[in-house]
């Protein structure tokens, strides 16, 4: 169980995109051997795309698999290429706060409008909360890693937060 909370990103990721699949496939099955579809399932799936794109997101911190431009690091010194790292991290934690707190100012504005989606009816804060959810995956393993590449005697290039 202790493993499972440690990942809990990676297995919330796992479970929505499971979640999707199912979904998107008894749709293709109801659209093509009933001649009916669901409507409520394309709205379903394009809100948790968000929240796994998000989550996704941190998770690629964690995992130190986000896209960068090694070729100009690669030509500094080791103990240089350590505080590159911690900075590019640092700057991925400060992008990622800046989302979570437009986030949490959307979701607050969508409350305060009531405003409903069209599909299923909901409040669509609540898929609004699904974007500072992401972001504060994403600060927290931009900011473990920023930590990890300044103070682990590891190449920065080869650290995983989950190490």
């Amino acid at each position: 169980m202790k493993k499972f909370y440690a990942n809990l990103d990676e297995n919330i990721t796992v479970i929505v995109l499971l979640f999707m699949l199912s979904l998107a496939f008894i749709n293709v099955i109801a659209r093509y051997v009933f001649r009916a579809s669901i409507s409520s399932t394309e709205e379903i799936t394009t809100m948790l795309l968000i929240l796994v794109s998000t989550l996704g997101s941190g998770i690629a911190a964690k995992r130190k698999a986000h896209l960068g431009l090694s070729a100009l690091t690669d030509l500094l010194p080791q103990k240089y290429r350590k505080f590159v790292d911690f900075y590019a991290n640092v700057l991925g934690a400060l992008i990622s706060v800046i989302l979570f707190c437009t986030g949490i100012t959307m979701a607050a504005n969508e409350y305060a409008l009531g405003q409903i989606s069209i599909g299923l009816q909901v409040p669509t804060w609540i898929y609004c909360m699904f974007i500072p959810i992401g972001a504060a995956s994403m600060t927290y393993h931009f900011g473990k890693v920023a930590y990890l590449s300044l103070f682990s005697g590891k190449n920065p290039v080869h650290i995983r937060s989950d190490e």
